[in-house]
């Protein structure tokens, strides 16, 4: 378990590095982390995840639910990889990953490496948070917001 713990944080910590290494060119960025995904995971790498039990896969959707804490009303998103999305012309939503576990569970954990961005009065994107969020554990990592809620629901392929 804390094999597998050590190598999910140094997963992590390479992402971090690169996101902060990267220039202001989000196409450098969105090729460093694929490679990064790629060779972090390679053969022994998931043979080894393999053998302590967990086992999951790559999807190129994520299902996000948007709570509007005001009205109490949920909207669900699906937003697939590299294709931004706007949600009421007020928030752009990009995915660069989407892991979820393969187990048989009622509620398999998925992981998604997302990018909240606001939009000014000059249509200009600003960055509010980049970094993996948790479905089965939204407290570890979540994107606050004044207006929204935004909740990991599912990793899925379309």
């Amino acid at each position: 378990m804390l094999q597998i713990l050590a190598k999910f944080l140094a997963f992590i910590f390479i992402f971090w590095n690169m996101v902060f290494a990267a220039e202001n060119n989000d196409s450098t960025l969105i090729k460093k982390i694929d490679e990064s995904i790629f060779s972090a995971l390679d053969k022994e790498s998931t043979e080894e995840i393999e053998r302590q039990g967990v086992r999951g896969g790559f999807y190129n959707t994520a299902q996000i639910n948007i709570v509007d804490k005001k009205m109490g009303k949920m909207d669900v998103v699906t937003v697939n990889l590299q294709k931004p999305i706007m949600f009421n012309d007020e928030i752009a939503i990009r995915v660069l990953s989407c892991w979820k576990e393969n187990e048989k569970k009622l509620l398999p954990d998925s992981k998604a490496w997302i990018e909240f961005y606001t939009v000014s009065k000059q249509n200009e994107l600003d960055k509010q948070f980049s970094g993996w969020i948790f479905s089965n554990n939204a407290g570890i990592s979540k994107y606050f917001n004044e207006k929204y809620e935004f909740i990991l629901s599912d990793c899925v392929n379309n």
